[in-house]
């Protein structure tokens, strides 16, 4: 199995959210990684924990169940190189005299065979201790080892049956027989042979996990979850790696446990440790490389290194060039890989899996009739359902869709529990258009599996994101809950998509019905909160919060649905301390950190809003929304300059983001860099006359746009006057400019020098509309010609002028907020009130 890939740090594309069928916790992976690798059913977490408990099944097997072997992903390529080093000269079996060998050199021989990946050789020598003495069970065991996992499985099962015919007490034989059937799909028959490892020896780790593995592979969910080997793991990790090592074998084991404790760089100090002792230990080259591959980092140079550092100890080992080659397809260098391919198949041509890697290769150069022949040689070899997936792709690529669909009909049959066999058919159908067969395979597997929500939930999740379709995904809850009334999932399904129909009183409903079925689901507690919160009940939805902190205080997305409904309250200081709970428990989650520092600028504290920020963007440094978000507290702090360099971080990732572009426009401006606002206000204006931004937004640039002439001459005139000069200064000496040209309009009109004269030589006058005309046609009958003859228009006149006039210190009284129309002298009003 391969171990589930962390999301990259910066990576802001598409993801695609799936449930642990272990912890059942949500987790995230891209899209792309999704697509590539479908079979992923595990956290990143315990994914690591897995396949180190896979190892441990088999004494020193590296390897998994062939069932779930891995696939290599394709990624960004990065420069690889090493030093070359001297190679070792390689211990080889005996060739004389090998009749006179005793089975303790057969064994020590066979070990250094297997060590090195050498298979076949090491199976001949257990093969000649057999001949020697035919009831040797440790011989046996290492037979049966070596035969599954070089996927033999049959072979490996007669092996272990000859095992139960000496020894039929043997609790570790049963466990070998049980992942033996479960390989050749005899699943309840795994099932018995782990039970009988159960009966004889209650305790036996190995034979638990086989037995939650096939019941889990089975969807046996409840049954799985009863004998979940993963409460009491981690203890037992902490325990193994505290003992001390001596050899080699030593750290390659501690090196494991580190890794499925998440130490990932102890874990490769170990491995380094295991090499120092013995530079021929394969196992820990691959170790090593896995850690380096699914590193936050996505360190896949120093994987690629590895490998070459393997090689030039032991470069005539098929095996290494295959792993050699598969990163190298990871870093698409698909020619290096090819020839990686070639030179594993020079030195072992019956390798299927290398045939495996060199028809991607070929599939990624598009030399798909070639990387079909390999494919179909490959089957030939050894009918895997990867390699029909893989031919199933290459013929797609070759537009014979009726073939692909039986390649994948095929992968189905192969396997038709595992509802990735079926997965990656729905794909296909989906990309070529064919979404109503894709709906009709993924009944197929609803069908074969009537009992599991897998099926549902996959079906669900098609119709409600993808497809819009809520109607149909309600139908899809309801026919899952005719055949499995009691299925908490189903419940819990209905109730979201009732949300997505703003159905909010039924959705509660269902999520109290899931709840009565199980009051121990964290996450019920929380969906039902959110249902609440939609209804505006939001002191409910606080309390059930509070249940469900009760049952899992330690759970991140708890407390973040308690802030959210915290925030929409505006009790934005409880909101902060829930989300600063969140940043303690998911120290790794830069979504947590942002809405920390959205709550802070709420709360106006925007300098510790940045350090948020700053988390955020260490731990996501591609984040645009994240920038954006830390401009925006700059701004407010009047750090224009690092405001601006936060806008260009964001633009730089997204170059024609117009709300981006706008924002910038407006820093730019408080810079005083008006020549590059407009440009941004002119992109944004472009881009939304293709349609490509919003048009308001638009609008907004036309209205923000400056005119360079008056900027100019608003700097002029503040100069002149010695005033500081700022973009709010300028902006209110443009306003002030704006006011004083539109005075000097007033002033011209016919009204507004009679009126000044009036006053001038009465200090203040008062009188109906009427008498305001027959003064003003008896005093200034040239200037009342150009003036309307209605009094009330002559009003309406006066009113127009009132700013021009109380600028020469005339006050206006009005109707009807005055009884009548009244002019007065600044002074001689001051003079009035004064007495």
């Amino acid at each position: 199995m391969d171990i589930t890939p962390l999301i990259p740090d910066g990576y802001d594309g598409p993801i695609k959210q799936l449930t642990c069928r272990i912890c059942k916790h949500v987790f995230y992976i891209t899209q792309q990684e999704y697509q590539q690798s479908p079979q992923i059913r595990f956290c990143h977490e315990c994914s690591l924990i897995m396949l180190e408990e896979l190892e441990k099944t088999q004494e020193a097997s590296p390897l998994t169940p062939p069932s779930v072997r891995e696939k290599p992903v394709a990624r960004a390529p990065l420069p690889s190189s090493v030093a070359f080093i001297q190679p070792i000269p390689l211990p080889q079996p005996r060739t004389i005299d090998r009749e006179k060998m005793t089975v303790e050199q057969l064994f020590e021989e066979a070990k250094m065979l297997r060590k090195t990946w050498r298979y076949k050789e090491a199976l001949s020598s257990y093969e000649q201790i057999l001949q020697q003495e035919p009831a040797c069970l440790a011989a046996l065991y290492k037979k049966a080892s070596i035969l599954y996992q070089t996927s033999h499985e049959q072979e490996a099962l007669m092996a272990y049956e000859r095992i139960l015919q000496l020894d039929s007490a043997s609790a570790k034989a049963y466990v070998g027989k049980g992942w033996a059937l479960h390989s050749l799909h005899r699943h309840e028959e795994s099932l018995t042979a782990f039970d009988q490892a159960l009966q004889l020896d209650s305790a036996s780790a190995k034979a638990r996990f086989g037995k939650w593995f096939v019941l889990d592979y089975l969807h046996y969910d409840r049954e799985a979850e009863a004998i979940s080997p993963w409460k009491t793991e981690k203890e037992v990790h902490e325990r193994r790696v505290a003992q001390p090592c001596h050899t080699a074998k030593d750290y390659y084991k501690k090196g494991i446990v580190l890794v499925a404790l998440d130490r990932k760089q102890d874990a490769l100090q170990a491995f380094e440790d295991c090499l120092r002792l013995d530079p021929l230990y394969l196992d820990a080259y691959k170790r090593m490389s896995r850690v380096y591959l699914y590193r936050r980092e996505h360190e896949d140079e120093k994987a690629l290194a590895v490998f070459d550092r393997a090689l030039s100890l032991y470069p005539d080992c098929a095996e290494l060039h295959r792993e050699r080659a598969s990163v190298l397809i990871r870093l698409k260098r698909y020619q290096e890989a090819l020839l990686a391919c070639d030179q594993a198949l020079q030195l072992d041509p019956t390798s299927y899996l290398v045939y495996l890697e060199k028809g991607e290769c070929l599939g990624y150069l598009g030399k798909y009739g070639e990387a079909l022949h390999v494919l179909e040689y490959a089957i030939q070899l050894h009918p895997w359902e990867l390699l029909y997936k893989q031919k199933a792709e290459v013929l797609t690529k070759l537009r014979r869709y009726e073939e692909a669909v039986e390649a994948y009909d095929q992968v189905i049959r192969l396997d038709p529990i595992d509802f990735f066999s079926y997965k990656s058919k729905i794909d296909f159908l989906l990309q070529v258009g064919r979404d109503a067969d894709a709906l009709a395979t993924y009944d197929q597997f609803i069908e074969r599996i009537p009992y599991s929500f897998k099926g549902y939930q996959e079906k669900l999740s098609f119709l409600l994101h993808d497809q819009k379709r809520y109607a149909d995904s309600l139908a899809t809850c309801e026919q899952c809950l005719v055949r499995n009334p009691e299925m908490v999932q189903a419940h819990e399904w209905k109730g979201r998509t009732l949300c997505y129909l703003d159905r909010y009183e039924d959705a509660l409903l269902s999520y109290e019905e899931a709840l009565r079925l199980d009051t121990n689901d964290e996450d019920l507690y929380v969906g039902k909160a959110g249902v609440l919160a939609s209804l505006k009940r939001f002191d409910e939805a606080l309390t059930v919060c509070e249940q469900a902190l009760q049952l899992a205080p330690a759970k991140a997305s708890v407390y973040k649905k308690k802030a959210g409904i915290l925030s929409r309250l505006k009790r934005y200081q409880e909101a902060l301390s829930a989300y600063q709970k969140v940043v303690q428990l998911e120290p790794d989650d830069a979504f947590a950190y942002e809405d920390a520092g959205d709550t802070l600028c709420k709360l106006e504290q925007f300098a510790d809003a940045i350090k948020a920020y700053n988390q955020a963007l260490r731990l996501s440094p591609d984040f645009t929304r994240i920038y954006q978000s830390k401009a925006h507290a700059l701004e407010k702090l009047g750090d224009h300059e690092q405001a601006l360099a936060a806008y260009n971080k964001a633009l730089q990732l997204h170059p024609k983001n117009s709300h981006l572009l706008f924002s910038r426009a407006g820093v730019l401006k408080k810079l005083l860099r008006y020549k590059e606002a407009n440009a941004d206000y002119l992109s944004v204006q472009a881009s939304a006359q293709t349609g490509k931004s919003d048009p308001l937004l638009a609008v907004c640039c036309i209205i923000a746009q400056v005119d360079l002439k008056e900027v100019a001459e608003a700097q002029t005139r503040l100069q002149a006057a010695g005033k500081e000069i700022s973009n709010e200064a300028i902006e209110a000496e443009i306003h002030l400019m704006y006011q004083e040209q539109k005075i000097a309009s007033l002033k011209s009109s016919p009204l507004f020098q009679p009126i000044c004269l009036i006053v001038r030589e009465m200090q203040e006058w008062s009188g109906t509309p009427k008498q305001l005309k027959e003064l003003l046609s008896t005093r200034f009958p040239d200037d009342f010609k150009k003036l309307p003859r209605s009094p009330a228009k002559l009003v309406d006149v006066l009113k127009e002028i009132t700013p021009a006039l109380q600028a020469e210190g005339i006050a206006v009284g009005l109707p009807p907020e005055t009884v009548l129309v009244t002019l007065t002298k600044a002074g001689a009003e001051k003079q009035q009130h004064s007495e």
